[in-house]
């Protein structure tokens, strides 16, 4: 079996300092090591992968929205367009990618809140982070909409208002997305293009309430009536979501799926749906208009 040499060091006060050296199998040379630099303050997050840059992030670092870190409420926050995609180090086996990251986040102190968005000392990846259970708890509370104050959403929704940004703020984010900074500089979309996007936009599509079994023409419409934004109805639709608002009179959970998506089951699990879901509370009667029960 083919074998290489590893050196490992450890970093006391940025200085390195050789620990240990070692014999292990042959590893193919395919790691890599990268950082993205938020455009706007600086921050910077590192991190080790054997895909390239574009396959680790995905379209428009969606991979890394999936889970809930600093980098990604970033990315929801800026904007992927808004940060620089560096790839540092190439050609290196797994060990070397980690020793590497190690050394970057200890260097650029990037699990300091506020100069990077690393949540571990590397080596690892985010597999060597999990909250406590009494954190997780609190979390999965506090992230239900139904679960808030007044108070704390109204908070919520103004700090989302682009009004409360500085002119300085809005002068960085206008740069950051500029000219050649903004991915459709250049481009021109079809009109095909165009009628494509519309029909397939998730807040056009119908949709269906299974508590009442009643449809939408579009998700926008409920989620405007309920006070709530049209992507938590579309999160439930998709799956990512297990319900998105409650009754505006008996205060139960609601439960969405695309129209489409219920026209294309069977008999039998329509029925089981609606044996799970359905619970006669209508929507109709307090909306302000009339929707078609199915």
């Amino acid at each position: 079996m083919l074998k290489s040499i590893l050196i490992l060091f450890c970093f006391e006060e940025k200085e390195m300092v050789l620990i240990e050296c070692a014999i292990v199998p042959y590893e193919e040379r395919i790691w890599k090591v990268y950082v993205h630099i938020n455009k706007i303050n600086g921050k910077k997050y590192f991190g080790i992968t054997s895909l390239s840059l574009k396959a680790r992030s995905g379209n428009n670092g969606k991979r890394y929205t999936r889970n809930k870190t600093y980098f990604a409420n970033a990315i929801n926050k800026y904007g992927w367009d808004a940060f620089y995609h560096i790839l540092l180090l190439d050609n290196l086996i797994k060990s070397e990618a980690c020793i590497y990251e190690i050394m970057f986040i200890k260097v650029f102190d990037t699990t300091n809140r506020d100069k990077g968005y690393n949540m571990t000392g590397g080596g690892e990846g985010s597999l060597g982070y999990r909250h406590p259970d009494e954190i997780l708890a609190k979390l999965s509370f506090h992230s239900k909409r139904e679960n808030l104050s007044p108070e704390t959403r109204k908070k919520l929704s103004d700090s989302h208002r682009k009004e409360n940004l500085s002119p300085e703020t809005r002068r960085k984010l206008s740069l950051a997305t500029s000219g050649k900074n903004n991915p459709m500089y250049g481009k021109k979309m079809t009109e095909e293009a165009r009628r494509k996007m519309s029909e397939n936009s998730t807040h056009k599509k119908p949709v269906l309430c299974l508590n009442s079994m009643e449809t939408f023409p579009q998700v926008k419409i409920p989620a405007k009536e309920l006070g709530i934004h049209p992507k938590a109805i579309t999160n439930c639709c998709r799956g990512k979501a297990k319900s998105s608002g409650v009754h505006p009179v008996t205060h139960e959970k609601l439960y969405w799926i695309y129209c489409e998506n219920y026209e294309k089951l069977g008999e039998a699990a329509k029925e089981s749906l609606r044996e799970k879901f359905y619970t006669g509370s209508l929507l109709a009667s307090v909306f302000d208009f009339e929707k078609e029960a199915v």
